[in-house]
């Protein structure tokens, strides 16, 4: 009743957080700020096309509403736009020009005013310090190092020239002629704070930040102590005092506020952009007469005193622009409603070249660059990212759904309910962005572009499609599953016949199969082996065991060999079982109980593997990853298993003869018989049932090359049910059922996914088609969520078994050579049974090129596209947002598939026999010698053991082992060395084993349960660490292994030592030692190689046994002891 009712409270709560959010997750996002900003782009463009058409000429700008003359500032003005345009052309154009006409002084500023020749001489502080700054953004965005050189001539003359240096600081004038004045004449909107701090940044020899300080410093004197409105023309320095006075002593009045002080607004609004410079207060100063202006008339004048009243009637079109600038920065309502009543038409008049003077074009282009973010320093982090459009992301991002969305993932777990709300969200996420992908962004537009775009949205749909199939598979869990084995009457024992097939497989792994098969606990058993290979050793070993040995028909492979067995057996159950796969003895007690219910067709137990798969030997992570099939054969069984939907798998399965002789046998059609023999079962109304106990342990993939054998038969053999016998149309089947096993046969479309995903990003790269048309901002608010989603739905249906990056490495390690395979489809004769390699050893580390030859090609044209993308994307400077986008798509990829190269390059496999960790007590006798331990791994050819002294062990003895019976075998020590911490191991490999040692072996190891009753115990339950195990594994990968060898341990130590080598003297750092040996660090190759080493005072002689570099000039060398050794040396 309580659970009944926490259950209701939990809907309750549900419907009230959720239910607004339908609403926003199905209303159209607006589009408003995404198309304003695309349209204000837009406009900036085609601003600058008619400014530079209409007032540029062969470099030289025309001031057409000023007679046609040229100024040093408008042609500044043209070469920052220039650049922040893009435009090198008209850049080069501007500058070549301006240095031919203008730069015709002795120095290297610009004469202020040209009209076919020079008319003044003089310099204008503004122009010289807006040219200079343009070449430095030249330099960086055009990568064109000159235009810096030519930069840093200019700032030396300003720095001379212009800027007055007294020992009150260093004051910006208004050009060359005013340094000299009585009273130097300071241009207040000449001031530019951020391009001092850039000049900073390029030229070390002057103290540019001077300039920042006193620009400052001339604004706090203005509305700090002279409590000005606005700001005057010009103000004066008195160079005796080193004060500032707003009216020159000799020629009169205090300047008033107009045209030329326009700009000091938009100067200051920059600096705040670029250095976020803590000047709020005096911003807001600046600003505040202008708010009260507007309020009072809603408009800005073109003259006003400094006291704030106006000296006309005129507007001051400009000055919109400049404050427009300065508001967007600290005063945002009076930037909106500049935005929307003034500038709107400014810039239609400005496009349409109706009444736009000069002057007003250039700030209106610099007013909405700024806002733009367009009006960049070219030397920021991810730069190219600052026109990113927040708003626009900020609109289309479901930011209520996905932040209840993430509160229901942590919550998922504690109740169904919450988990059901959980998918809901997560589904509805997926389903927005792929309906938006779909009505949105496909490209119809490029040749080639609506199969480029389809097939990535057809991916991206897979992609979805399997999370949701999963959903279909394994359920919510609201009903859990029953455990423990079912009660059958005591007297039912259905007579077993346990079927071992074999083809190409070795006798030495047939024969653990056959010990674990006879050591099984059940009176009532027969074991068959059914040979296809039709070897004599086969039969010999099968009757040695007591089997009965039938020959295979060597037709339709494995089925056709389990269905020959099938009329020749007479066992009510029927367990099959690979060549390799070796029953624990308490195998048929847990699964016969089943089939006390008379609808019991079959039951399927876990593929549990005891030697690591390739990804876990190339990646070296051990049992904290789980095995790359344990998902499947644990969560996925597991939850099918719930609704009666578990499938045979091939081995470790119980089968009622009745069931299966119903269905004709196992079926042929397939090369993978296993789940199409499931299919029909079920139609037949027969149940199956699923015990979540590793009650078989075989042998997995051990290479690559055998691994993309195995994943090619597995395929496929799904692609052929998939298109011959869908199980969405097989009568019989209940709506799951047939949805269930799609889904299995689906999940076989992954090479087709993947390859998708890899090529995608390449064809922007190499051939500049856009798979998605959209605006990144846009993309990136609808894709988020999606790439969020899928990992996070997955866990929360697959709990405990993340797979965080790991599902990419398995499927793109094979997705290349199967999407070839793909095709044997429609070659018969090339869909042959291929047997899985097993028991492969090698002596040394070898790369794979055969197996892994279309994962290089990928590769090389993956780096090829990087490389041509960042070349691009550097020289040409276009949409520079969708290179970074496909180059970081790109780049994720060549990680991927360089992980799956890793697992071509494959470690040396020298052990003939796996060891498992296994605990048993034993015992070491040997002369003089003897010591209780317990192992620490076993197999079938050696164990190791954790030993707590570091004392010698004799090179031979007696290990005696203590399981349900002990055993007795002699060894040999094969290393004795020291671990992390204060461990030691020390490893040994039996000598003679004999037959009933070997059985023993197999049974109190394989065949014993507690083996594997905590195998999957030690593994990683979080994705984030799983995420990292796999990038640290793959740089473990690039690294040699390591073989131990040691016979005696040595202990770490740190002891410098003088060494004489030959006529050399150096030092060195014994960084470990033994009663055999030490380990010496040398700082610096030895010079010769004389032996003996002469150490320490005494001098004692030691041989070298090897000399190999550690890090760059450090070298570790292991020697000896000539004579016997004495560890005072070492002491000292």
């Amino acid at each position: 009743m309580f659970c009944h009712r926490y259950t209701k409270i939990v809907l309750l709560c549900l419907f009230c957080l959720l239910s607004p959010l339908g609403a926003a997750a199905d209303a159209k996002p607006s589009t408003t700020s995404s198309d304003r900003l695309i349209r204000q782009q837009d406009d900036l463009s085609a601003l600058w096309s008619f400014y530079r058409q209409t007032y540029i000429r062969a470099g030289r700008v025309i001031s057409l509403d000023e007679q046609g003359v040229t100024t040093s500032e408008g042609q500044g003005y043209a070469m920052l736009r220039a650049v922040w345009s893009n435009d090198r052309r008209t850049f080069e154009e501007v500058w070549r020009w301006t240095q031919a006409y203008l730069q015709v002084r002795p120095d290297k500023l610009f004469a202020w005013k040209w009209k076919g020749k020079v008319l003044s001489l003089d310099a204008a502080t503004d122009a010289d310090t807006d040219i200079a700054l343009a070449l430095i953004l030249a330099s960086r965005r055009f990568d064109i190092p000159r235009y810096e050189q030519d930069s840093l001539a200019i700032l030396s003359s300003i720095w001379d020239l212009e800027v007055l240096h007294l020992s009150t600081g260093s004051y910006v004038t208004a050009g060359n002629w005013a340094v000299d004045e009585a009273y130097p004449t300071i241009h207040v909107a000449y001031l530019a704070p951020y391009a001092y701090e850039v000049f900073a940044s390029v030229d070390q020899r002057h103290q540019w930040r001077k300039l920042i300080e006193s620009s400052y410093a001339v604004l706090h004197w203005l509305y700090d102590v002279q409590q000005v409105s606005l700001p005057p023309e010009l103000i004066y320095l008195d160079k005796t005092s080193g004060r500032f006075v707003m009216t020159h002593p000799k020629s009169g009045p205090a300047a008033e506020f107009s045209y030329d002080a326009f700009p000091l607004f938009w100067r200051v609004a920059l600096d705040a952009r670029w250095f976020g410079r803590s000047e709020a207060g005096l911003r807001e100063k600046m600003l505040g007469f202008f708010w009260g202006e507007w309020k009072a008339r809603g408009r800005f004048v073109d003259r006003y005193t400094v006291s704030g009243e106006s000296r006309s009637t005129l507007e001051g079109l400009p000055l919109y622009a400049t404050v427009h600038a300065l508001a967007s920065q600290e005063l945002p309502e009076l930037a909106r409603r500049l935005s929307e009543l003034k500038l709107p038409l400014l810039h239609a008049n400005a496009l349409a070249g109706k009444g736009t003077p000069y002057y007003l074009h250039n700030w209106l282009w610099f007013d909405r660059a700024v806002e733009l973010d367009h009006v960049r320093r070219y030397d920021e982090y991810f730069a190219f990212l600052r026109p990113f459009d927040v708003a626009g992301f900020s609109a289309h991002f479901a930011w209520e759904l996905v932040a209840v969305t993430l509160v229901l993932f942590l919550l998922a777990r504690w109740h169904w309910v919450l988990k059901v709300a959980f998918l809901a969200c997560g589904f509805a996420l997926c389903v927005r962005y792929l309906d938006w992908r779909a009505h949105e962004t496909l490209n119809w537009v490029e040749a080639g572009g609506p199969f480029i775009s389809l097939s990535l949205w057809f991916a991206e749909l897979y992609a979805f499609s399997t999370v949701a199939l999963l959903l279909v598979q394994v359920g919510v869990g609201r009903k859990p599953v029953a455990s423990g084995v079912p009660i059958a009457p005591t007297e039912f024992q259905p007579s077993v016949d346990l079927l071992i097939p074999i083809y190409s497989e070795s006798c030495e792994i047939l024969e653990k199969t056959l010990i674990g098969a006879t050591a099984i606990a059940y009176l009532n058993k027969r074991i068959f082996i059914l040979d296809d290979s039709h070897r004599e050793e086969v039969r010999v070993l099968a009757e040695r065991y007591g089997a009965t040995y039938f020959q295979g028909p060597k037709r339709h492979a494995k089925a056709g060999n389990l269905n020959q067995a099938l009329s020749r057996t007479e066992g009510e159950l029927i367990v099959v079982f690979d060549t390799d796969h070796i029953p624990v003895s308490t195998f048929l007690s847990e699964t016969v109980p089943y089939f006390a219910d008379p609808r019991m067709g079959f039951v399927q137990t876990p593929h549990h593997f005891y030697n690591q798969d390739i990804f876990q030997r190339a990646l070296g992570t051990g049992v904290r990853i789980p095995n790359e099939q344990d998902l499947f054969n644990h969560a996925i069984q597991g939850g099918r298993h719930a609704w009666g939907g578990a499938f045979f798998v091939g081995s470790g399965a119980v089968f009622r003869r009745a069931a299966i002789q119903e269905v004709n046998g196992f079926n042929l059609m397939s090369i993978t018989e296993d789940i199409h023999t499931s299919q029909h079962l079920h139609a037949r109304g027969w149940k199956s049932a699923f015990v979540d106990k590793d009650l078989a342990v075989g042998l997995t993939a051990e290479n690559l090359s055998s691994y993309i054998v195995q994943r090619r038969r597995w395929m496929l053999g799904c692609l052929q049910i998939f298109v011959k016998d869908n199980p969405l149309f097989c009568r019989g089947l209940s709506l799951r059922h047939r949805v269930g096993y799609f889904a299995s046969l689906y999940y076989f479309l992954f090479p087709l996914a993947r390859v998708v995903f890899w090529i995608t990003p390449l064809y922007f790269l190499l051939f500049h088609l856009h798979p998605i048309l959209s605006d990144v901002s846009i993309l990136v608010a609808y894709v988020l969520p999606f790439m969020l989603m899928l990992p996070l739905l997955s866990s929360v249906l697959l709990p405990r078994w993340p797979r965080l990056l790991w599902s990419s490495t398995y499927e793109a390690t094979v997705a290349f050579p199967l999407f070839r395979s793909m095709f044997d489809l429609f070659l018969p004769k090339r869909l042959g049974f291929k047997v899985t390699p097993k028991g492969i050893t090698s002596a040394r580390r070898t790369f794979d090129w055969r197996s892994s030859s279309s994962l290089l090609v990928a590769t090389v044209i993956t780096m090829g596209a990087i490389a041509k993308g960042l070349w691009e994307f550097w020289f040409f400077g276009i949409e520079k947002d969708a290179y970074f986008f496909n180059l970081s798509w790109a780049g994720v990829n060549l990680v991927t598939l360089l992980i799956g190269l890793s697992m071509a390059w494959e470690r040396p496999q020298r052990r003939g026999e796996e060891r498992i960790s296994r605990r048993i007590d034993c015992r070491v006798e040997a002369q003089g010698v003897q010591f209780s331990t317990v192992t620490d791994d076993l197999s079938l050819s050696g164990l190791s053991f954790l030993t707590a002294s570091a004392e010698p062990i004799p090179g031979e003895f007696d290990v005696i082992l203590q399981g349900r019976t002990s055993m007795t075998c002699r060894a040999r020590v094969l290393y004795h060395e020291a671990l992390s911490g204060k461990r030691i191991r020390c490893g040994v490999e039996f000598l003679d084993v004999q037959v009933a040692q070997r059985q023993w072996l197999v049974v109190n190891l394989f065949g014993d349960p507690v083996t594997w009753e905590r195998a999957h115990d030690a593994r990683v339950r979080s994705p984030l660490l799983m995420a990292g195990h796999l990038l640290a594994g793959f740089w473990r990968s690039l690294k040699a292994p390591v073989t131990r060898r040691r016979r005696i341990p040595r202990r770490g130590c740190l002891v410098p030592v003088r060494i004489q080598i030959g006529h050399a003297r150096q030092w060195g750092l014994v960084r470990d030692r033994s009663s055999h040996g030490i380990g010496v660090l040398l700082f610096g190759r030895p010079a010769e190689s004389a032996v003996p080493w002469l150490m320490g005072e005494q001098k004692r002689r030691y041989e070298p046994l090897y000399v190999r570099r550690q890090w760059l000039w450090i070298c570790r060398a292991g020697i000896r002891p000539a004579d016997p050794l004495d560890y005072s040396i070492v002491q000292k």
